[in-house]
């Protein structure tokens, strides 16, 4: 017959003389005053404030965890980019590609994706970048536009005139035509005002 029930190891250690605060760490016992336990690895506590990172210990005043990685603070405003600590001031972390920021008056530098670009003369659509080359420019699938000259019709880029609207990746002439659900062009039988 088959037994279906967890066996549990237990395992009885004895304290070592001058030991503080015990603690467990997976089977074995370690001394919490000096010792720290990091996911079933005792590590020796360091000078300063000592913290897990992953099964590492890092000190918390001069590293930082990025991933379970500890990384030393090199900056004074430091952060993760996946596994990498990276200047904030200098640098900007894009889906965990650190690129160095762009430095020039008109640049503002923004991700996409995994790609650096300037924010003031281009934007992201779906990943791909695009020009901007004023306020009234959108994304269209994945192409940039003008809102003012055209429109987007099911991420195909159409030519603007007040009487058309969409009409699938089509448009259509309100005036003369109607658009069914499929996007089809027909005639349109109404009657004009």
């Amino acid at each position: 017959m088959r037994d279906d029930h967890e066996h549990v190891e237990l395992r009885v250690s004895s304290v070592p003389t001058g030991w503080g605060y015990v603690g467990c760490c997976g089977l074995d016992i370690y001394d919490s005053d000096s010792q720290i336990c990091c996911h079933g690895n005792i590590h020796m506590r360091t000078k300063g404030v000592t913290e897990c990172c992953g099964t590492n210990v890092m000190d918390v005043t001069r590293e930082i965890c990025c991933n379970g990685k500890p990384n030393v603070r090199n900056y004074m405003h430091t952060a993760c980019c996946g596994e990498e600590a990276y200047n904030t001031d200098s640098h900007i972390c894009c889906k965990e590609s650190i690129h160095k920021k762009m430095t020039g008056v008109e640049d503002i530098s923004v991700c996409c994706m995994e790609k650096l670009m300037n924010g003031k003369h281009q934007m992201c659509c779906h990943g791909n970048i695009q020009p901007k080359l004023d306020l009234n420019y959108d994304c269209c699938g994945v192409l940039s536009y003008d809102t003012a000259h055209s429109m987007c019709c099911h991420d195909t880029i159409q030519k603007r005139h007040p009487t058309l609207t969409c009409c699938g990746t089509q448009t259509v002439d309100l005036e003369k035509n109607q658009c069914c659900d499929q996007g089809h062009r027909v005639p349109c039988h109404c009657p004009k005002k």
